[in-house]
């Protein structure tokens, strides 16, 4: 988990560094950097919870990592483009 960890660090800044607020959604990175960081910092003791918790930060990073590679507003443009 710590190489996912590392991962994770490398990417919040450039997801957080978006301006998200402009197209409505703040509210939505927000609540997956906030779960991730909270994952990561409660890490459980035992090693079947540690496999679920890393299962569950890595569907987040891949979140994230969708967020790291658009731009806020993508998702609108396109829908608009299409009709």
């Amino acid at each position: 988990m710590d190489l996912l960890k590392s991962h994770i660090d490398d990417l919040l800044p450039v997801v957080e560094g978006k301006d998200w607020g402009q197209h409505r959604q703040n509210g939505m990175v927000t609540l997956m950097i906030e779960v991730v960081r909270d994952k990561l910092a409660h890490e459980p003791p035992h090693l079947s919870a540690r496999c679920v918790c890393a299962q569950e930060v890595a569907r987040v990073y891949n979140g994230l990592l969708g967020l790291a590679l658009t731009e806020p507003g993508d998702e609108q443009r396109r829908q608009a483009a299409a009709q």
